[in-house]
């Protein structure tokens, strides 16, 4: 009795572990299968990746025209779309392609399981292009990554940070980088005075909550050697087992050269915070230079914005559409108004020459930083001969 016990006991553990061993292989399977799906999947989304950054390469900004985008959304339209209108006289035209667990397009929690299990990096990646008056006017490629708990940039380990930082690696972020075409380039203070090339800018974005960012932006006249560094995205942050971690990963060649340059920048930024570039200087690193007499002064305090009324006596060069005679608001947040001579000039309602980005069809104007000079004679004819020069926006005038 004793021995027929002992070996029902062995029959039910052999049971037991043939049903354990089944489970395993069932489970082992189940993986396998979502590993085999998510990753067919990575590998597709990079392919439609590659064709989208291949479809921006082949769009040359003020050239490239209407029925170049209209092939496009032929090509592309279960993936684009815009808001109001699409014509030639103006359309900003999105095709924006999330792998099948992006939160951007499904955020529900059994997705984001299967991501996780599948190691996504939950990638996307996007282009636009904006037509305006029959021609391609700008064209944007972007890039995104999850970067899960645990992983940080480089430079944070390299680094020692300030009291009180919260470092990327505490938590999971996104790693986003952008590369855009378009004429003008907008920023002084990554375009700045003395700054070789002018063919290109790169920047960090200053408001990315919850991930990390690096962007370009390119003049359609830069080198076809420029125009590849800068648009050198490392696609295989879609496909890779780690995943890319800084801006060093996800644009390579832009991720260096934003780095070896901090130096000088900081020294640029120190000296246009204390307005020490000489007028020439300012005015070569500007798009549009004006000779404008101030105004009646306004605050909202509603956006927390103030601002001049400002006549525009005459241009002194960029591709400004502001009308002689013509009053639009001039914006003063972020300009060093109280400063000597400027705020002598303007408590005497006198001209000022004012330096500013690119204006569209905007009416409010919003200058640079030192983007207010006093008028002079001199001063005039060396703002219109450094305008002149192009280097602010990459064209002649």
């Amino acid at each position: 009795m004793y021995k027929a016990a002992m070996v029902k006991e062995v029959s039910r553990k052999s049971r037991l572990l043939r049903r354990a061993g089944v489970a395993v292989i069932v489970l082992m399977a189940c993986y396998a299968v979502i590993l085999l799906v998510v990753q067919v999947n990575e590998r597709v989304t990079r392919r439609r990746a590659e064709r989208l950054l291949s479809e921006m390469r082949s769009l040359e900004v003020g050239k490239s025209s209407w029925a170049d985008l209209q092939t496009l959304m032929t090509r592309w339209g279960a993936w684009g779309h815009y808001e109001g209108d699409c014509t030639a006289k103006q359309c900003d035209y999105f095709i924006t392609v999330p792998d099948m667990v992006s939160d951007r397009e499904d955020g529900s929690l059994p997705m984001r399981i299967l991501g996780f299990l599948g190691n996504s990096h939950m990638a996307w990646s996007g282009l636009e292009v904006l037509v305006q008056d029959g021609t391609v006017k700008r064209t944007s490629f972007n890039l995104g990554v999850y970067v899960p708990n645990g992983y940080g940039p480089r430079w944070e380990r390299n680094n020692p940070q300030p009291e009180g930082y919260i470092p990327y690696s505490s938590g999971s972020h996104e790693l986003i980088a952008r590369a855009t075409s378009h004429t003008p380039i907008m920023l002084l203070c990554c375009y700045w005075p003395g700054r070789t090339p002018n063919e290109y800018t790169v920047l960090k974005p200053s408001g990315c909550m919850g991930c990390l960012a690096i962007w370009t932006e390119i003049s359609p006249e830069a080198s076809i050697t420029s125009r590849e560094r800068m648009m050198n995205f490392n696609l295989s942050c879609i496909t890779r087992w780690k995943p890319c971690i800084d801006e060093e990963d996800i644009m390579p060649d832009a991720g260096k050269e934003y780095y070896a340059q901090l130096p000088v920048r900081h020294a640029a930024m120190d000296r246009l915070e204390r307005c020490a570039f000489t007028v020439s200087e300012l005015a070569e690193a500007s798009i549009n230079a004006s000779v404008v007499r101030l105004g009646s002064f306004h605050r909202d305090t509603a956006s927390f914005t103030s601002a001049f009324e400002a006549r525009l006596i005459s241009r002194l060069g960029g591709p400004t559409n502001w009308k002689p005679s013509t009053v639009r608001s001039l914006d003063t947040s972020g300009i060093y108004v109280d400063r000597e001579p400027v705020a002598k000039a303007i408590a005497e309602n006198q001209p000022l020459i004012v330096l500013f980005p690119s204006d569209g069809e905007d009416s409010v104007v919003h200058a640079y930083p030192c983007g207010l000079i006093p008028y002079t004679e001199q001063d005039a004819k060396l703002v219109q001969a450094a305008v002149a020069l192009g280097k602010g926006h990459g064209l002649d005038d």
